[in-house]
């Protein structure tokens, strides 16, 4: 702000009425920052200094540029107080966990099997969230504290104390985020259904889970999640995809590559398949999408590649487990890269005990998000592969060729806020 060092000050001009309002912080509640009020028929008329705006009686004004800055600290600090109470942990405690995490995970994967923008939210984006201005993101960051390990304030036990202060590019997350990273709707799906599973427990399951992916339900933990998936179709608790849907496959070849037939695009033979999100090596499950144009972020083609895409239509009705509500995140529960073999994908070892324990007890396959595009909002199906699926699945209209064109856009500096 540019304004003269004496001469009255209104309050429109500290920029913060959208800011105290939307914290649900009243003026009077600054008691160290002095402000005043234009009184009703008063002979002196009271101009801001800064906009020129004329202040009515019952405004509110600073009489220097001394008590307006005084009055800014103070309503940035108790600003800054109120966000703070959302800041759930940060880059230098639980949330840092999860950013190494995340990349052990991603670590020489052809492709992230986590999205690393998914989680943490820059404070330049919550700050804008508040409706703070962008030149006053800097001084707000300068009181934020976070709720985990105090970063912030002195009580924080590392590095040097006074620099531990955070800025508009670091990250913080909220605790709604840090209990879905590390499993938190795994376990309310078990108590759904009285079935009492930790953290700590999960943890365990994994590390079984890669020394014995096969042998999950000789873990005490491993029968817990299938008695739970078993009473999810028992209580009739699964999404049911009707008659007369449409489904789309696709699958990815070269230019000089002869075109899939229909027989191509089913799923491979039993014995065949390569390790996917909910089947493991050799078993085979159909994947599609209900939309045709997300194939292309679901299979990664490279540039100049064809995708031959097939039409399916639902003869009967399916039974699916709802893999967005029973399991809506567990990337924590995805364990870091310590196997020689890139065919054992331990990112799919929890996906991969599910899909089997819902096949088991019946459901017919599972719905799950898609994820390769945040702008469409699409659902993927495994459908499990048995005798019956080419007659509950009709083949529709002959198959499309799409030739890709691969555009890769300059990213943006911050994902979008979550705030819960």
């Amino acid at each position: 702000m540019n304004c003269q060092n004496d001469g009255v000050i209104c309050f429109e001009c500290t920029e913060l009425i959208k800011p105290l309002w939307y914290n649900m912080i009243k003026i009077e509640e600054l008691n160290q920052a002095p402000i005043h009020v234009v009184g009703y028929n008063l002979p002196t008329e009271y101009s801001c200094k800064c906009c020129n705006r004329s202040l009515q009686s019952g405004g509110l004004y600073f009489n220097d540029i001394v008590e307006y800055d005084t009055f800014i600290r103070g309503a940035l600090e108790a600003i800054a107080s109120r966000i703070s109470e959302e800041i759930y942990s940060c880059n230098n405690c639980t949330g840092g966990t999860i950013q190494r995490h995340v990349y052990m995970v991603n670590k020489d994967e052809l492709q992230d099997l986590i999205d690393e923008e998914k989680y943490g939210t820059y404070i330049a984006a919550l700050l804008e969230d508040n409706y703070l201005p962008e030149h006053m993101h800097e001084a707000v960051s300068q009181f934020l504290i976070c709720q985990e390990c105090r970063y912030g304030t002195p009580e924080y036990r590392f590095g040097n104390p006074g620099n531990n202060k955070f800025n508009k590019w670091d990250k913080i997350y909220y605790k709604d985020e840090v209990n879905e990273f590390w499993g938190s709707n795994i376990i309310q799906f078990a108590s759904k259904y009285d079935i009492s599973v930790n953290e700590h427990e999960l943890d365990e399951f994994k590390e079984f889970l890669i020394k014995q992916p096969m042998l999950g339900l000789l873990n005490e933990t491993g029968k817990k999640l299938y008695d739970a998936v078993k009473q999810s179709l028992i209580s009739k608790e699964f999404i049911v995809l009707g008659k007369n849907e449409t489904l789309f496959r696709g699958r990815v070849r070269h230019q000089d590559e002869t075109m899939y037939s229909v027989d191509g695009l089913w799923s491979p033979p039993q014995g065949r398949a390569s390790h996917g999100r909910y089947n493991p090596i050799g078993k085979s499950v159909l994947y599609c999408s209900d939309q045709k144009e997300v194939l292309a972020y679901e299979l990664h083609p490279t540039n100049g590649q064809i995708i031959d895409i097939v039409k399916f239509e639902t003869n009967y009705e399916l039974k699916l487990f709802d893999m967005d509500n029973a399991f809506e995140s567990f990337e924590g529960f995805i364990a870091t890269q310590n196997v020689e073999s890139n065919l054992l994908k331990q990112a799919y070892l929890i996906t991969n005990f599910i899909g089997s324990c819902c096949e088991e007890v019946g459901y017919d396959g599972v719905k799950y998000s898609g994820v390769g595009n945040d702008k469409l909002n699409y659902s993927n199906y495994a459908l499990f592969e048995n005798e019956e699926l080419r007659t509950v699945l009709g083949v529709v209209d002959d198959i499309e060729q799409y030739k890709v064109r691969v555009v890769y856009e300059n990213s943006q500096y911050r994902q979008k806020s979550n705030r819960k």
